[in-house]
């Protein structure tokens, strides 16, 4: 009886998910030497996620998204479009019908679109010399398993380390790194229990 148990309770893992995710993206660039900027701009992100539970609390996630991403200063608003691909620990707290969950891991994206509006700042009017961008992401949320598939909400700080402008010795901008904050809605569902 005790061997039947066990192997009950094995058989729950790996539980395998893929799904898609979307929600909205406050973000700001941190320029060296400072920019005001006064307010985030709210824009867009959405994708399909991938993920693994391998063992009680502990899995990974992998996912591919479009982000915009951009900032607001005094003379008007810079927006940038992303693909991103966050690759994730996810740590899960609480029964598998309702559960707690923490994301941390790095990613890398790449500017597939700029927006650069007529100004004579350097902000706005400075190229992007680094469309590839990497960063470490952060989060936290929950999910509810329903029989129709698992619902996710979470909140995540996109912590960018590669600058957008160049930052030689003759370039203005020491650093300019992309820091976003999202808010997500996720839907699920398992391929695999």
């Amino acid at each position: 009886m005790h061997c039947a148990f066990c192997q009950k309770l094995n058989a729950q893992y790996p539980e395998y998910a893929v799904g898609i995710r979307g929600g909205t993206t406050w973000s700001l660039v941190s320029f060296n030497p400072s920019i005001v900027q006064p307010s985030l701009p709210l824009t867009y992100h959405g994708g399909v996620q991938f993920r693994m539970v391998s063992e009680k609390f502990f899995g990974i996630k992998l996912e591919l998204n479009y982000a915009q991403r951009g900032f607001n200063d005094k003379d008007g608003h810079r927006q940038f479009d992303y693909i991103e691909l966050p690759f994730m620990s996810h740590i899960t707290f609480g029964q598998k019908l309702f559960r707690f969950f923490i994301d941390l891991g790095p990613g890398v994206s790449y500017l597939i679109k700029d927006y650069p509006i007529t100004s004579n700042s350097l902000q706005h009017s400075s190229t992007i010399k680094n469309k590839f961008d990497y960063g470490l992401v952060g989060g936290l949320g929950f999910e509810f398993n329903t029989k129709y598939g698992i619902y996710t909400v979470d909140a995540r700080y996109n912590f960018g380390l590669n600058n957008i402008f160049g930052n030689s010795a003759t370039e203005y901008f020491k650093s300019s790194t992309n820091q976003n904050i999202t808010l997500s809605l996720a839907y699920l569902f398992p391929i695999r229990k």
